[in-house]
């Protein structure tokens, strides 16, 4: 498959989609979970990423294997998962605390 990258960014049909999927999509979960360390996480980061590949595959230059692109997808779409929810936390725990109420015991 790495060979016929060409083949998928000229015509990615619902087949070679799929293809896509069966064959890189255990790795692009792995490196989701492993990253994530929540089984939730890693299946919308997965869901995510081949998403994002879908829409993106015109820009796939070949310069590295379809596996390493999907997985640097997958690296950058976990670093934005984590941040937001590091951000959910701050900000409802700044909420909480700016409203005068204090913790109960």
């Amino acid at each position: 498959m790495e060979e016929s990258y060409w083949k998928y960014c000229e015509s990615l049909d619902s087949a070679n989609f799929h293809l896509l999927m069966t064959q890189y999509g255990q790795d692009v979960w792995n490196l989701a979970f492993v990253l994530t360390k929540r089984y939730d996480l890693a299946d919308d980061v997965t869901q995510d990423v081949f998403l994002n590949a879908y829409k993106a595959i015109g820009t796939f230059r070949g310069a590295s294997s379809v596996k390493t692109w999907l997985l640097s997808i997958t690296r950058n779409i976990s670093i934005n998962y984590l941040r937001s929810a590091f951000m959910r936390k701050v900000t409802l725990t700044e909420w909480i605390t700016s409203k005068g109420t204090s913790p109960s015991a």
